[in-house]
């Protein structure tokens, strides 16, 4: 039976709106040798699948203005066991990886902040 351990950590990135972030984000994806990122705070408008060096960048974002958004960067091997992915919202996406013995769901999730209307809140 082959088991391996995966990595995960989140980060709230507070934009990916800007040159180079992705890619600053893999950096730190291969330092830390993490498998799967979850990312809050994107910024980027609609929904896609970027592959990028060896690593897929899966984001949503609701709306068509450049706030909230969250994302998951997982490495190339987990991106091609991907059976689903479910955008929520601009502030909820979980991807659905297809492992063994079973399937993992993996969630990111942005919260607002104590600062936000209390509609946003609840």
């Amino acid at each position: 039976m082959h088991v391996k351990q995966l990595s995960v950590a989140t980060w709230n990135v507070r934009t990916m709106y800007q040159p180079g972030k992705l890619t600053n984000a893999i950096m730190e994806m291969k330092r830390l040798n993490l498998d799967i990122l979850g990312l809050s705070e994107v910024r980027w408008t609609g929904r896609d699948r970027i592959r990028s060096e060896g690593y897929e960048f899966i984001y949503s974002r609701g709306a068509e203005k450049h706030e909230n958004g969250v994302g998951i960067i997982l490495k190339k091997e987990l991106s091609e066991m991907v059976n689903d992915i479910i955008p929520r919202s601009d502030r909820v996406i979980a991807v659905q990886i297809n492992a063994k013995p079973k399937p993992i769901t993996v969630i990111q999730v942005y919260a607002p902040t104590a600062d936000s209307e209390e509609e946003e809140i609840e």
